[in-house]
């Protein structure tokens, strides 16, 4: 296996550049003010991830972006410079320097006390992209402190029931809720969920878009269409992050014909019943949180249920971590540097050394008067705070800069140009999105409510022998299978494929696919006009923007018999019992075609224990310990894999699986055995080359952000990302084929199990 190996991410010189380089037609007074809000951003990720005060600790970060960036704007100099920054990171880092770049840093006697008995050290360890927090698989703590709980974590309540019943109605979900909760991304929510088979098309409003951070009681409703196939409804309430709810009043109710609600029992709405949670119906297991029964706290009745975050040591990750004395130098400017402790000792009044003219509080109120209402992209420094977050997380934890070559301080410098000239959200978002294009990782993208464009053509387009074509649509009357798109609104339709993959993160091949599925997307309702060749003749078409989602692809079942003993299964689709049912057939079959051109509904590794001929005992996946910024000296990684024992009925004929560039994340892990073990011909073309758990980062203005997590490699320790798997048997569908609804693939690899 290859060394592991993710080169440290010192700040480059087209940071120290001039923005002119980059856009010549900018002022000297906006190079002036990229350059102040680079370093800022520079020291900002530096200080809130690396710094371990406990001052930096209790405070808004991602207000203090916002605040920050107002602040460094329009310094004149680097003496200027200096003073704003130090003004900004004195009250979270008072044992931070800023100094001339030309002199040698500070010593650091001032960051020992003359006597250390007694004291604890306080630093912080990152296990993997933890963002500062302790979220599931990735791990943000400081030694010898409780783990913050900010935006990755949760305290719900869950009560569940069967949908049957309410099938082809509305459901709608009242409760009582109020909070005590300070800092972005902290906040409460009443959550409706509407489950169908394998969760396909399921319904969930968790109030994301509209959180709930007041003191005072309001009732709140939520309502969603129970599918004639729904199998169960699941409700309850949340707290997100640090706090105290209250949730009271709960009422669940079905809309009947004509038009009225009849309630639905649910167990103990108003938690009279005298348990907070288990037996009197609510359910609630999250790590961090407590759940009581507040008798002096009602909406109606004589109590409510207060969820609260709670404080408690965290467990160290792993054993190594800065130690009192280490500081991390880093160049913010040609003309200024900073030294950040890295480690600091502590006593029973917090980490030393400490500032006693207490300039946090005056910090903290600012951050307090930033009012959620007034953050919006409308305001220039809510869209440089939210580059500047975005652009820090993936400086010192996205797993996949040592193979992804970019200059990602350029990008910041870009990314903050285009922040200061948008016009809004929608002008915003893809500032943001052509950010995180540039780190080529397949799970990145953005996502906002409001200014997403999301409504589709009724038809699915394709790139076959290098032209945009029909590949399946619901609009048999104006499109057929095989229709080659000439352009749309006049615009060349192979330009419209390349610009939008100019804001798609990931490999060439997933930039492609995704392009494609979205080829032509717009506001709802939206009309088109479109030029499309058929057998050698132009036609024009108009048509409307309807559709939320792609349209499908022709697919098969989840499994069926192709005859002469082949048999072929829909990995994308096929259900876990669907699975285990013909387990039997499989493994008497000649042959065995597994479709894997997509993702999985269900997690299907039971399928690679049928092939497997040892058992499994490979790492693929690796967590880095992370203890300083810009992912230096990074020389510990946790591997993981999957240690699948082989099982029996053994799958002995001949196998093929197909893929493609759909194929992304769990679908490449189980790619990973298929090409690792030898367990069958790959056939199709190459996956998506993205693979690891996903992290999302919240940012302020109701902008969400997702990028991958941890570094994944293929099973003999070669790079898989960018790459992904290559086919052993490839096939490129043809126009003719498509036209006639044949899948070529399939037949390929027909062949392929058929063969001797």
């Amino acid at each position: 296996m290859r060394a592991l190996f993710t080169s440290g991410l010192t700040l480059s010189l087209s940071i120290l550049l001039t923005f002119a380089s980059v856009n010549p037609m900018r002022s000297q007074d906006n190079v002036d003010e990229i350059e102040n809000l680079t370093a800022f951003a520079r020291l900002y990720g530096c200080v809130r991830y690396f710094h371990p005060s406990d001052e930096a600790a209790g405070i808004d970060w991602d207000g203090f972006a916002i605040h920050g960036a107002r602040r460094v704007r329009d310094a004149r100099g680097s003496s200027e410079l200096r003073r704003a920054l130090e003004e900004l990171f004195h009250p979270v880092a008072p044992s931070l320097r800023i100094y001339p770049a030309s002199e040698p840093p500070p010593p650091t006697t001032r960051l020992i006390p003359a006597d250390t008995t007694g004291l604890l050290v306080v630093a912080w360890q990152h296990f993997g992209a933890g963002l500062g927090t302790v979220s599931g698989t990735y791990q943000s703590v400081r030694t010898n402190r409780p783990p913050v709980q900010s935006g990755g974590n949760f305290g719900p309540i869950v009560q569940n029931l069967e949908a049957k019943p309410h099938r082809g109605r509305r459901v709608r979900l009242q409760g009582a809720v109020k909070a005590e909760v300070k800092g972005i991304g902290n906040q409460g929510a009443l959550w409706l969920r509407v489950d169908r088979p394998n969760q396909r098309g399921a319904f969930l409003d968790n109030m994301n878009d509209r959180p709930i951070t007041s003191p005072e009681w309001s009732t709140y409703t939520l309502e969603a269409p129970v599918a004639e196939d729904a199998e169960q409804i699941a409700f309850g309430a949340f707290l997100i992050g640090e706090g105290r709810l209250w949730v009271d009043a709960f009422e669940l109710s079905m809309e009947s014909p004509d038009g009225t609600w009849t309630p639905i029992p649910i167990q103990n709405g108003g938690f009279e019943a005298g348990v907070a949670v288990g037996p009197a119906g609510w359910e609630a297991d999250a790590s961090g949180y407590s759940y009581v029964l507040d008798d002096e706290a009602s909406y109606e009745g004589e109590r409510s249920m207060r969820i609260t975050a709670e404080d408690a040591i965290a467990e160290p990750p792993f054993p190594e971590h800065a130690v009192p004395g280490e500081t991390a130098e880093k160049l913010l400017t040609a003309d200024l540097a900073a030294q950040i402790p890295l480690a600091l000792y502590s006593d029973g009044s917090g980490t030393w050394p400490r500032d006693p003219s207490r300039p946090l509080e005056s910090l903290k109120a600012v951050l307090d008067s930033i009012e959620s209402a007034e953050i919006t992209p409308g305001d220039p420094a809510v869209r440089l705070g939210d580059v500047i977050i975005a652009w820090n997380v993936f400086q010192h934890f996205y797993p996949y800069f040592d193979v992804v070559r970019v200059d990602w301080g350029a990008e910041l410098r870009r990314a903050l140009g285009s922040a200061l000239t948008d016009t809004g959200g929608t002008d915003f978002l893809h500032t943001l999105e052509t950010l995180l294009a540039a780190a080529r990782d397949g799970h990145a993208g953005v996502r906002h409510p409001q200014f997403q464009q999301t409504h589709l053509p009724p038809f699915r387009a394709g790139w076959v022998e290098d032209r945009v074509v029909v590949v399946a649509t619901t609009d048999s009357i104006a499109f057929r299978p095989g229709d080659i798109v000439i352009s749309v609104d006049g615009i060349d339709a192979a330009s419209l494929v390349n610009e939008a993959e100019r804001s798609i993160s990931g490999s060439d091949q997933w930039r492609r696919h995704r392009a494609l599925t979205r080829f032509a997307v717009g506001d709802s309702g939206t009309m088109m006009n479109m030029t499309l060749e058929r057998n050698g003749r132009r036609i024009e078409v108009s048509t409307e923007r309807t559709r939320a989602e792609p349209v499908t692809l022709p697919e098969r079942g989840p499994v069926e018999s192709l005859g002469s003993g082949i048999w072929y299964m829909n990995l994308d689709t096929v259900p876990l019992d669907v699975i285990e049912s013909n387990l039997d057939s499989l493994a008497a079959a000649r042959g065995v075609i597994f479709d894997l051109r997509g993702y999985p509904e269900t997690n299907i590794a039971i399928i690679i224990r049928h092939l497997l001929p040892v058992a499994d005992t490979m790492n693929w996946m690796f967590v880095p310990h992370i203890l300083y910024p810009d992912q230096q000296r990074v020389e510990e990684y946790a591997g993981f894999g999957w240690s699948l024992e082989p099982a029996l009925p053994r799958i002995r004929g001949k196998v093929a699986f197909l893929t493609d560039a759909e194929a992304i994340s769990h679908s490449e892990s189980i790619m990973g055995f298929v090409e690792g073990y030898g367990l069958g011909e790959i056939v199709g073309s190459a996956t998506a080359g993205t693979n690891g758990n996903v992290q999302f980062i919240n940012l302020p203005g109701g902008f969400q952000a997702r990028f991958t997590g941890m570094n994944v490699l293929k099973h003999d320790g070669s790079q898989l990302h960018l790459i992904g798997f290559v086919p052993t048997v490839e096939v490129q569908p043809t126009i003719e084929a498509i036209r006639e609804g044949r899948d070529e693939v399939l037949e390929r690899a027909i062949e392929v199990v058929s063969g001797p």
